[in-house]
Order: C-alpha cells, then structure tokens, then sequence
C-alpha cells in the first residue's frame, strides 16, 4: 500500500474512531513500509496506540533506528520501550538497551537515564556482544 494513503487515513480515522481500519490497513501493508517511511510507522504505533504485534523486535528496532536522528528523538526511545515492554525475553533487548543509552546520552544529554540503561544492559549481558560499547558509552558519559 502507498505510504501517502495511509498517512491521509490516520486522522480520520483517529476522527471517526474507526483504528481498526487503520489496524487493517497497516497489517496489509505490511513491514515494507518500515523502510519507505518509519515516521509514519512511529504516528501509528505511538499515536494511535497502534498494534505492534505484527512487528517483529527487530523490525521496530530498524524503525527506531531510522528515526534517531529526527527532530525528537522520544520516538526512538518510545519505540524501544515498546520492545522491551513486549518483548522482554527477546534476544534483541541487548541491543535496545545499548540504543535507548546512546539516544538518551548522545542526543539528549541525559546522562542518568543512559547510565540506567547501560547499567541493566550490564547486569543482564556482562558477556554479551554490546559489553565493550557500553563500556565505552559509560567512560564517556564519565561519573
């Protein structure tokens, strides 16, 4: 489905409370559209309290990804969350973690919030493939 469709869909819907069209129509879509347009992933997911179920961690960590550099890098960090609040047990948390880090420290300047999440990436991974990124991430922050 063309991305302009379902942007123009989203606020009639959220108008006319009818989400489960727009539910419908992103699960046609399906995760194709992540690449040709993550912001409109993120207003569907984040706005429109959207379901990620048909997401995978990865795939919402790619959208996640592609909107860290936007204006507001909340979205990210929202995303992210959304991963580890549903997907708690998947391999890809140690990722979101060292992610949710870097955003909260490299774009917002948030060094306790980034020393929070490299904290409990270190607790959860201390062999794990981020550990040596996180260490760096945590020199650099400083104390």
């Amino acid at each position: 489905m063309n991305t302009e469709i379902l942007r123009a869909m989203v606020r009639p819907a959220i108008i006319q409370g009818r989400l489960d069209r727009l539910e419908k129509a992103f699960r046609e879509a399906g995760p194709t559209i992540i690449d040709k347009d993550p912001a409109l992933i993120a207003t569907y997911l984040l706005n429109c309290h959207g379901d990620d179920s048909f997401y995978t961690p990865a795939m919402l960590i790619r959208t996640a990804r592609a909107l860290e550099g936007d204006v507001d890098p909340r979205h990210s960090l929202r995303i992210y969350q959304l991963v580890w609040d549903h997907h708690p047990q998947s391999p890809e948390i140690e990722m979101v973690l060292y992610r949710m880090a870097f955003c909260w420290w490299e774009r917002l300047q948030e060094a306790e919030k980034s020393r929070a999440a490299l904290t409990e990436l270190l607790k959860r991974y201390p062999y794990g493939s981020m550990e040596p990124h996180a260490k760096a991430l945590l020199r650099r922050i400083g104390s």
